[in-house]
């Protein structure tokens, strides 16, 4: 049983804090199906997040079980599924993978279970025969269910459901309604909370909240509203409310609650004998439904007052109404049931890869046992690997980024060739001996100077073409990265996704694309230049580290920010500053040099190349066109690494902040 007592939530306001709620108490039973109604910005998903975790409440007590959720820790990822108002599932990837990755993300098990829970959830939400069609083509009600199937894989026993009836048609609210109705009374029953704007299906539910303000002005039937708040239909409700203070609201309710929570115990014990009945009907005579006797409350008030005749005559039509959808939905329950346990049912389709059956015929569990049994999160390793897999089948089918990427990796290594087609001449010294011609021998130490010159700046602006080139791929490799599924990172984050595990998956991710962007550009240069100065082995380290220290700290901005759309901003002003400061063109005042350099990664990359030709004839040349300072290759390279080590310490900063938009 879920029990709120005297919840407040207050967010810091200018002069003061701001009560978005204020008082709430209500309780709710397993198997009891609530609806949360009330006009915008009455706190309806603030009430759902606080019940969550997500938001953290500032007075009151929350009981789960008669656990107290602040003294003895919150509920496990395995206890709550929470259905956010955004779709948590990838555009490019199908149904049956959606459910498939949040199954192996969520649920610890051999592949028989796994396989087991992805099909039940798949089944049990409608999707089973549109499992192979591509999560961005849905149509809104269907990615409600596909939202749903992705938290039923974990078989909480709270269901928290905010706004998944938003925006449908009336057809699909109502399905996507009797859904949650139906989840509800699935095995030994869940509490499912449904926040909605709609007030068209309240007779579907058993119990109706009604909020005002951050304080609760209802709670009970659907079938007594209308009499409690002295309306013609529940869409007068919102106007009603507005005549009156929501604190005097509260008041009132606070005097009636008692009588409305009776209502409430009543519906729940016919509830229990229908099914009771039900259930004895069919062990008799299979497909003989029992009848459910109808009463209304004897005891209710208006603020205080019996309900009149016409109003206990109006609640009866609609307590029977909503009896026999709760019949349809109870026999559309059992069919379902029977499609997702059913064990002549487990083999999957040869083309279906993502749920190949791998049945061990040797266990004993039946598909039933494996749905139900208790769920463990997984590691921290398991978690790591079915990120990365995913990560890597959404850019291998994300046409749009991988033939950017594509084309950065081919095209990049050939704009630096091109400066390179006649090849790099070796650098000339002055001869030995002198000439008696002194003019002559001036004219030439002029030319020789000169051709050493254009020399040394081809090879400095080769190497740090290839340095700032390396450094853009960088920041398109992670700008985005979090920042751009920073609220489906959270979701799963809040069903038990370790922020290590997400981590490193990117970092592995990344680690792909900056490996072969780096390789590849270097190895290309080397083929078309026929060899640069210097070890190869060396300038390809130093361009590999600047790559891997943009793309880390690129990454780590993209945690720290708010949107995909700040991090690409500063991403790109971080690459467009290294150049100019970098020291390769223009040199920087002796006294901002100290100060700029160690934070400019292109400079370490450049800088640490040229240093590696030092035992070569053209060091003298690149010197001899810059006036900027070249620390040791060694230097750069710790640098380098200083750079990847910060860029990788921020992003776990961020990824182990929380950014839920509210």
């Amino acid at each position: 049983m879920l029990q709120l007592k005297n919840i407040q939530f207050a967010i810091p306001g200018d002069e003061e804090d701001i009560l978005l709620l204020n008082d709430i108490s209500l309780e709710a039973h397993k198997g009891h199906f609530m609806a949360i109604v009330g006009p915008s910005g009455c706190g309806k998903s603030t009430l759902l997040k606080t019940i969550a975790g997500i938001n953290e409440h500032t007075g009151g007590q929350i009981f789960w079980d008669a656990r107290d959720l602040e003294e003895d820790g919150d509920l496990e990822p395995t206890e709550v599924a929470y259905v956010p108002q955004f779709s948590i599932a990838y555009d490019p990837l199908t149904v049956a993978e959606s459910v498939l990755a949040a199954t192996r993300l969520r649920v610890s098990g051999g592949n028989r279970r796994i396989q087991a829970l992805t099909r039940y959830a798949l089944k049990r939400t409608g999707l089973w025969d549109i499992r192979q069609r591509e999560a961005g083509i849905l149509s809104g009600g269907q990615k409600r269910r596909l939202g749903l199937a992705m938290e039923l894989v974990a078989n909480p026993d709270l269901l928290l459901a905010d706004e998944v009836t938003s925006g449908l048609d009336p057809k699909s609210e109502k399905d996507i309604t009797l859904l949650l109705q139906r989840l509800s009374r699935e095995g030994d029953g869940r509490l499912v909370i449904n926040v909605t704007h709609s007030l068209g299906a309240l007779s579907l539910y058993d119990s109706v909240l009604v909020l005002y303000d951050g304080h609760i002005a209802y709670h009970g039937p659907a079938r007594a509203l209308k009499h409690y708040f002295s309306v013609e239909s529940a869409e007068d409700i919102y106007p009603q409310l507005a005549t009156r203070y929501a604190s005097a609201w509260a008041r009132s309710w606070e005097k009636n609650r008692a009588d409305y929570y009776g209502f409430i115990q009543q519906d729940q014990a016919k509830e229990q004998a229908a099914r009771e009945r039900e259930a004895a009907a069919k062990e008799t005579a299979p497909g003989k439904d029992g009848e459910d006797s109808e009463s209304t409350p004897d005891s209710h008030d208006d603020c205080g007052q019996a309900l009149d005749e016409q109003a206990t005559s109006s609640s009866t039509i609609s307590l029977k109404k909503a009896r026999e959808e709760k019949n349809e939905a109870a026999s559309a329950t059992d069919q379902d049931r029977e499609d997702a346990t059913d064990e002549e049912d487990v083999d999957i389709e040869e083309n279906d890869e993502d749920l190949e059956d791998q049945e061990d015929s040797s266990s004993d569990e039946t598909i039933e046992d494996l749905i139900h049994a208790p769920v463990r999160t997984p590691g921290l390793i398991v978690q790591t690997f079915v990120l990365l897999a995913r990560r890597w089948r959404i850019f291998m089918r994300d046409r749009t980024q991988f033939v950017l990427h594509a084309a950065m990796l081919i095209g990049f290594p050939i704009l630096v060739a091109i400066f390179t087609l006649e090849g790099i001449d070796q650098p000339r010294s002055a001869p030995e001996k002198r000439g008696t011609d002194i003019a002559a021998d001036i004219q030439q130490q002029i030319l020789i100077s000169e051709t050493n010159m254009s020399i040394g700046g081809l090879v400095s602006g080769l190497v740090m073409f290839q340095v700032i080139l390396l450094t853009l791929m960088g920041s398109n490799n992670s700008a985005r990265e979090i920042a751009g599924e920073r609220q489906i990172y959270e979701k799963e984050r809040f069903a038990g996704l370790k922020p290590a595990s997400y981590l490193l998956s990117k970092v592995l991710f990344l680690a792909g694309l900056v490996l072969a962007q780096a390789f590849w550009m270097a190895a290309f240069v080397e083929m078309v230049t026929q060899g640069l100065p210097g070890e190869f082995s060396t300038r390809l380290t130093l361009l590999l580290l600047v790559n891997a220290a943009m793309t880390a700290v690129c990454l780590g901005i993209s945690s720290l920010l708010d949107s995909p759309e700040q991090s690409s901003l500063l991403s790109i002003y971080l690459v467009g500053f290294q150049l100019p400061l970098s020291g390769a063109i223009l040199t920087l005042p002796a006294w901002l040099e100290p100060v700029i350099q160690p934070l400019v990664a292109a400079f370490w990359s450049w800088s640490g190349s040229l240093a590696s030709m030092e035992e070569t004839t053209f060091y003298d040349a690149v010197k001899s066109v810059t006036e900027t300072r070249i620390p040791s290759t060694e230097m750069c390279i710790y640098v380098l690494l200083c750079h990847l080590a910060v860029g990788l310490i921020a992003a776990f900063i961020g990824c182990r902040q929380h950014r839920w938009k509210h």
